[in-house]
């Protein structure tokens, strides 16, 4: 006979059965989001991978310690560490103007092209408006006096000056102003071809044969379209070399300034250096030696009140009355150099004057500043 506690059980059973499944398992949403979850960094799977190198030392930044932890070897970690802890240095591309990086170790090195110069290749080797003989020996030009009996210009002193040459005979100065364009007087191209013409930058003493001089052709010769034949207003034109010149110690470009720099400071300043191979005495022969002379610089109602010169706003005059400081024939289209904070400027261009060092008048000069925006419009 069954017991009614046994048949109560036999009978209930099957009702455990469905509650009993539903505990054990899962829905299948559920079990899916158990599968799917993310392990935790560092979790006891990954400490259990072979010192993983990717996970250790370049997801993550990892100290010497852990490295040798999965190298298990001094050598090889202590050549892998030097690696690591040293990354390509030319990986930011350090270098300007064309420079090619050398990686070192925590370091780099450029290799710049001819023109450039410092760390990353960022300074122009020969910067305008510097003179490099100077530099080098850490000296200034201080010799002064008058082209016109005056002293000498030593090599590399005036490295932007140029010589003009018609059919092999010297005709008037010029000034470099980039590697392929010198920028001298309108009067001295007065019905010249292009092809008649040769500029000689890096000339000192016109009979010597110096090795630093370069000559070059001239393609093209631009005259301010303003400029009258004769006349002595817009007296400035430009000549566009064959070939560029190499920059050298003895061939650098003067400076052009900027507008409000020519306009407002430049002419603040007393005095300034014009040069050339012109007369040495008025009415004499011309200098075989490039000279110069430190002028000062003179306001135009002053001019126009001691002399009977007719000044337009695109001049201005320098010089002394005394007659003992002057520019020449021979000078005409050569800079009027003006130094400030340590860089030569292009403050004008020797155009006319009567006489040379003529007691009671001036030299007269094109006022550069003018013809910033000119120029640059067609050098550009």
């Amino acid at each position: 006979m069954v017991s009614r506690q046994c048949v109560t059980s036999f009978l209930y059973f099957p009702l455990l059965i469905p509650l009993s499944l539903d505990a054990v398992f899962l829905k299948q949403e559920e079990a899916t989001s158990v599968l799917q979850r993310q392990r935790r960094a560092n979790s006891i799977f990954e400490e259990i991978k072979l010192g993983s190198l990717e996970r250790e030392c370049m997801e993550e930044k990892c100290s010497f310690e852990e490295a040798r932890e999965i190298y298990q070897d001094d050598e090889r970690t202590t050549e892998f560490w030097h690696i690591y802890s040293d990354p390509n240095q030319c990986d930011s591309n350090p270098c300007q103007n064309g420079g090619t990086c050398d990686d070192q170790f925590q370091d780099y090195v450029c290799r710049c092209p001819k023109k450039y110069e410092g760390k990353n290749c960022e300074k122009v080797k020969y910067p305008c408006g510097k003179i490099p003989v100077l530099a080098k020996k850490n000296a200034t030009a201080t010799a002064e006096g008058r082209i016109v009996g005056g002293f000498t210009c030593p090599p590399g002193e005036c490295p932007w000056q140029a010589l003009i040459i018609q059919n092999q005979k010297e005709k008037c100065g010029g000034t470099l102003l980039s590697p392929e364009w010198v920028v001298t007087a309108a009067h001295c191209l007065e019905n010249t071809p292009a092809e008649q013409l040769q500029v000689r930058l890096g000339e000192h003493a016109i009979n010597h044969d110096e090795k630093t001089e370069q000559e070059r052709g001239v393609t093209r010769t631009i005259i301010h379209e303003g400029y009258t034949n004769g006349e002595v207003n817009n007296d400035i034109a430009l000549l566009r070399l064959e070939t560029p010149v190499n920059l050298t110690d003895y061939v650098v470009p003067i400076c052009l300034p900027e507008k409000h720099l020519a306009v407002y400071d430049l002419p603040s300043i007393k005095f300034s250096t014009v040069s050339g191979w012109g007369r040495l005495i008025d009415g004499g022969a011309t200098s075989a030696i490039l000279m110069r002379v430190y002028l000062p610089r003179v306001k135009t109602q002053e001019c126009e009140k001691e002399t009977d010169l007719n000044i337009t706003e695109n001049m201005f005059c320098a010089g002394d009355l005394s007659g003992t400081k002057d520019s020449c024939k021979g000078d005409s289209g050569g800079p009027h150099a003006t130094k400030y904070k340590n860089t030569w400027y292009l403050t004008g261009i020797t155009s006319w004057g009567k006489g040379c060092a003529v007691q009671g008048t001036y030299g007269v000069y094109t006022r550069v500043s003018k013809y910033i925006d000119w120029l640059k419009k067609h050098m550009d």
